[in-house]
């Protein structure tokens, strides 16, 4: 691994595909942090509309969520979340909560929402695996599916969780040897991106978050990533690789899958990237670089706008999601 890569549990376990005989144990976990904390603001006082969280990883077992909100026509550093330890790869419901998974304390955390920086809401622990990605349509009440990337059996599965009860089933699949993301659809059906164990990447559908799932055909991914689901229920997919990364949407895999966009060259590696309400834009964390990657989006096309790396030097960046998310 060079110095520029990220030394982290999750984008270590990213390239066991390629880099098979890598392992890592990690470190302790983290204490949870305490209820109640207010936001540590980096500008004045946090008011509702739109913006976007960013995960920096500023050491091989720190992270900080910065806020960000728009002035001028660009992403300016607005709000830092408290009581975070270590995030992987931040994301928001429908209401606007943050939900930040942290592989090092195999725990959940939600943030109120849809102001920024909002309290802690509580937190859970993801007792079946290593949580790396996270989805929900309403992750204060109602199911948050966890993707793990390996779980206790040594494959990956995706954990079907609550706030008030931690996580209550564990979904796998023999398609599933590492999952690297996960979508959640607001009629409860959910999705993860996998590798099987000949390193072919994968989609499962699991209907209402349950069963133990399909495996979705008219797949045409090259290599596993995050997820998204667009304003029209479409399907994004990330496929990362180890010079580039590209973008596939997909129709409908429940479980058939049918692309009608992509795939689309995004401008430098990541693994993951989220939509904004209206669903015309989409964010990229580019980890090797410290910056998000911004472009304009429909299902049929995708174009590069700019990049920005303001509040962001001394870390890695894993990961990134708008306030409010993409509706479908």
């Amino acid at each position: 691994m060079t110095s520029s890569f990220p030394y982290r549990l999750a984008m270590a376990l990213i390239l066991a595909p390629i880099l098979s005989s890598c392992s890592y144990a990690g470190p302790p976990p983290n204490p949870t942090a305490p209820q109640g904390q207010a936001p540590e603001p980096l500008s004045p006082a946090n008011v509702a509309p739109l913006g976007m969280y960013v995960d920096l990883q500023t050491s091989p077992s720190r992270a900080e969520i910065l806020g960000y909100r728009s002035k001028s026509g660009r992403p300016r550093p607005y709000c830092k979340v408290s009581g975070v330890s270590f995030a992987d790869r931040v994301g928001v419901d429908a209401a606007g909560d943050l939900m930040v998974p942290d592989s090092f304390a195999g725990s959940i955390t939600v943030f109120r929402g849809p102001r920024m920086c909002g309290r802690k809401l509580g937190s859970f622990k993801d007792h079946y695996g290593q949580p790396l990605d996270v989805a929900s349509d309403d992750a204060a009440t109602g199911r948050v599916a966890v993707a793990n990337i390996f779980d206790n059996s040594g494959n990956g599965s995706i954990s079907v969780c609550t706030l008030a009860h931690g996580c209550t089933s564990n979904l796998r699949n023999t398609n599933m040897v590492q999952v690297a993301g996960v979508a959640m659809a607001n009629n409860g059906d959910c999705w993860a991106s996998a590798v099987n164990s000949s390193s072919m990447s994968t989609l499962t559908f699991f209907k209402h978050c349950g069963g133990t799932g399909q495996l979705s055909s008219g797949y045409r991914n090259k290599a596993y990533g995050g997820l998204d689901i667009d304003t029209h229920g479409n399907i994004l997919s990330i496929s990362w690789s180890g010079y580039g990364s590209e973008l596939y949407v997909y129709q409908g895999c429940n479980p058939r899958c049918t692309l009608i966009g992509g795939p689309f060259k995004l401008k430098l590696q990541t693994m993951t990237g989220h939509l904004n309400k209206d669903g015309t834009t989409f964010a990229t964390a580019v980890y090797q670089h410290g910056r998000i990657d911004i472009y304009k989006y429909t299902p049929t096309a995708v174009t590069y706008e700019y990049s920005f790396t303001d509040g962001l030097s001394g870390g890695t960046t894993a990961g990134v999601a708008f306030t409010p998310r993409s509706k479908e």
